[in-house]
């Protein structure tokens, strides 16, 4: 197992490489955006109280001693770990 100790907001995992337009437009739709390319989303997951896969795909996870301190207008605020597997 293994442990991130920093912070995390929307996670996507993709089953293709990601152009620098394609990660340009994710970074400027900010916490929570829709998915680049919704065919080629493997999970994704805004982490915004919760660790369901928006994607569809249900890849839901278990959060573990995590905080969520803040909107999703917000950055985040807090350090946390988090364990999740894919179903």
């Amino acid at each position: 197992m293994y442990f991130f100790n920093g912070q995390i907001a929307d996670v996507q995992i993709y089953n293709i490489d990601l152009s620098a337009s394609q990660i340009q437009t994710l970074y400027n739709k900010g916490i929570g955006g829709i998915s680049v390319l919704p065919a080629n989303t493997v999970g994704a997951w805004a982490l915004n109280g919760n660790a369901i896969d928006t994607s569809g795909n249900g890849n839901d996870g278990t959060a573990y001693s995590v905080a969520y301190p803040y909107l999703l207008s917000s950055p985040p605020t807090a350090q946390c770990q988090a364990s999740a597997s894919a179903g």
